[in-house]
């Protein structure tokens, strides 16, 4: 039996420049509450795991100066749309008007404060956890080797 084919999808990461993410040469940096424009992307593929199902196949595509993630893009058409939307904007809005965008995980607009300190927060727990996930795997480690 086959798995079953899924519908591509399109999710709304967001524009840098109209976010407010400065920029430092070709590297996007932060935003104003401190805000790694790549952690605030990744933000959105964590968000979008979590309440959607999960893809056989994620990629990122810039259109229209945004990012966009795209998921189960395995649909030849849908494809052939992407490829030629990254550089060209009518084709890029074909591609968006057949395949809406899902804007619910977006990156917050720069004067959606409290959602953007939100965002931050979440961030910055999840930094948190991690480093002390990795401060208990390095004592087990010791542990075990002896010391």
């Amino acid at each position: 039996m086959q798995p079953e084919k899924k519908t591509p999808q399109l999710f709304l990461v967001g524009n840098p420049d109209e976010l407010g993410f400065k920029r430092d040469g070709r590297r996007n940096t932060t935003d104003d509450y401190g805000l790694d424009w790549f952690w605030a992307a990744t933000s959105v593929a964590w968000m979008a795991f979590t309440h959607e199902s999960k893809p056989t196949s994620l990629n990122v595509s810039w259109l229209k100066g945004a990012a966009y993630q795209t998921y189960d893009a395995d649909d030849p058409e849908f494809n052939r749309l992407i490829s030629e939307a990254r550089d060209d904007d009518a084709k890029a809005d074909e591609l968006l008007k057949k395949y809406p965008p899902i804007t619910q995980y977006a990156i917050p607009s720069k004067d959606n404060e409290e959602a953007r300190r939100l965002l931050k927060n979440a961030y910055d727990r999840f930094q948190y956890d991690m480093n002390k996930s990795q401060e208990k795997r390095q004592k087990i480690l010791d542990i075990l080797d002896g010391g």
